[in-house]
């Protein structure tokens, strides 16, 4: 199911992984190790995962807000840490947008390819003893029918009642979620689509509304979901411009966004193609080879 990729110290600040050739569902990101005395690590104290493919960034989102978005669309996530003693946390990288079913895709990386994970996991000598993190990919067999884009911004409003328009960082949004810094002061948001207003509401109905539809069972994480794409074709993940209306409440709030969009490469779509026929041509041959039957026909009775 996982595939092994590359591993080192959480000691080490920076770190570049590169992918092997091959077609991707998702990556996981497993670490654990021993906290130092007095200390616990946070996810916070975790800075930031970029993934770049032949040189151009299509991830770059800060660990701890990658691992609420793998609570919210995946399920519980892994996480605990114990002063002074044993932590652990692991979370996902999707390669599709939405549900896997929705705009169902996988990364094409090709022979000639460069993705690169670069991981910056912060300066964690006074926090982490010693810790080891793993990076592994799920392979998969199919169509890469986009390239997924996650990508974070911050809109800082300074005071009760301020708000602003700002524009999101990437097109071809299919979801944008929000993070506040004091729930408390996030009064409300819009998202515009191409002119129109596909999303509006107050916070706290938004984000009640986020880890109900996202079936969360236990704790409710601190988010709002405002979805771009009204339809599930995949002419619904393009669009030109969008913008956000954040409002604060009581007092200043800091929030940031998470743009999950798509980008569509028509060499990697044609690559993919090659690369599932291939295996299917391989598999029967290899079949053909063994003297085993091709496929199974029906026996009229």
């Amino acid at each position: 199911m996982l595939r092994f990729i590359d591993s080192g110290s959480l000691l080490t600040q920076f770190h570049t992984s590169e992918i092997p050739a091959g077609q991707y569902e998702e990556f996981y990101i497993y670490a654990a190790g021993t906290n130092a005395g007095g200390a616990t690590l946070a996810l916070a104290n975790l800075n930031n995962i970029r993934v770049n493919r032949n040189g151009n960034d299509f991830i770059n989102v800060n660990v701890d807000n990658l691992s609420a978005l793998s609570d919210l669309l995946l399920g519980m996530v892994d996480f605990a840490s114990a002063i002074g003693a044993a932590f652990n946390f692991g979370f996902h990288i999707p390669c599709y947008v939405g549900e896997k079913s929705q705009f169902p895709n996988v990364l094409q990386v090709s022979n000639e390819d460069n993705v690169k994970f670069h991981f910056d996991w912060g300066n964690l000598a006074a926090i982490v003893a010693a810790g080891t993190w793993y990076l592994y990919g799920k392979p998969a067999s199919g169509l890469e029918e986009y390239l997924p884009v996650m990508v974070q911004d911050s809109v800082a409003l300074a005071a009760a009642g301020a708000r602003e328009k700002r524009k999101t960082s990437i097109n071809n949004v299919y979801t944008v979620f929000a993070f506040p810094s004091v729930a408390a002061n996030y009064a409300s948001d819009q998202l515009e689509r191409d002119g129109e207003v596909v999303h509006d509401s107050l916070y706290a109905a938004g984000a009640a509304y986020t880890n109900n539809s996202r079936q969360k069972e236990a704790t409710a994480i601190a988010v709002m979901e405002m979805k771009a794409a009204i339809g599930l074709r995949p002419d619904e993940l393009l669009s030109e411009t969008l913008y956000v209306y954040p409002l604060s409440q009581t007092g200043a709030v800091t929030i940031e966004y998470v743009y999950q969009g798509a980008i569509f490469d028509t060499k990697a779509q044609g690559d993919s193609i090659i690369t599932r026929d291939s295996r299917v041509t391989s598999n029967l041959n290899r079949k053909r080879a063994a003297g085993k039957p091709i496929g199974i026909r029906s026996v009229a009775a």
